[in-house]
């Protein structure tokens, strides 16, 4: 029998329930106890298993916040690519979403009032969603110093190449990586 359907089978024998997320792992989503309860039924199989607190939860929900808006972002700047080669406009002068490539769209105008209007509204969605997406970011910021994971934010951050943001959300996914198995952690003091 897998280690999941292991938990599960626990899981629900205690009253819980199991919800898939959209990755390959799995979450438990009912009080902690039943989930450290599920946990402890197999305990031969798991190492350093830890549930998360509530805060920990928390930091989760605004990563997960905060990819959802960079997506969303990423969509509407697609969305008016796509408007502008359907009307024959290409950037050709570098990078898309340079600074100079910014000038070149303020300088863009159309015949037809109803395409400006289009023009002008996909513009707007594009800058809210980067509002969006900064705003976030600066939660984030003002959030992770006072995480219980804040040093292992730091210590992501000291590996070549982690910067801040693929540090927060690896420590909000992954959590901490222990050293071997049955060490508590390379990265807790």
């Amino acid at each position: 029998m897998r280690l999941f359907d292991e938990i599960e089978e626990t899981a629900l024998a205690l009253g819980g329930t199991l919800a898939m997320s959209a990755g390959p792992s799995y979450e438990l989503r009912q009080p902690h106890q039943i989930v450290a309860a599920a946990v402890n039924a197999v305990p031969a199989r798991i190492v350093n298993a830890t549930v998360p607190d509530v805060v920990h939860d928390t930091v989760r929900d605004l990563v997960r916040a905060r990819e959802a808006a960079a997506d969303d972002l990423r969509r509407k700047r697609q969305q008016l690519l796509s408007f502008l080669l359907r009307h024959g406009r290409i950037y050709e002068n570098g990078a898309h979403w340079t600074l100079a490539h910014r000038h070149w769209l303020a300088r863009q105008s159309f015949e037809h009032t109803e395409q400006q209007i289009v023009f002008q509204e996909k513009i707007d969605a594009i800058e809210d969603a980067a509002q969006r997406l900064h705003r976030l970011d600066d939660q984030l910021r003002a959030v992770v110093p006072t995480w219980s994971m804040a040093r292992v934010v730091e210590a992501y951050q000291a590996m070549r190449g982690a910067s801040f943001l693929v540090a927060v959300i690896f420590a909000a996914e992954i959590g901490d990586v222990p050293c071997q198995a049955g060490e508590p952690s390379c990265l807790q003091p």
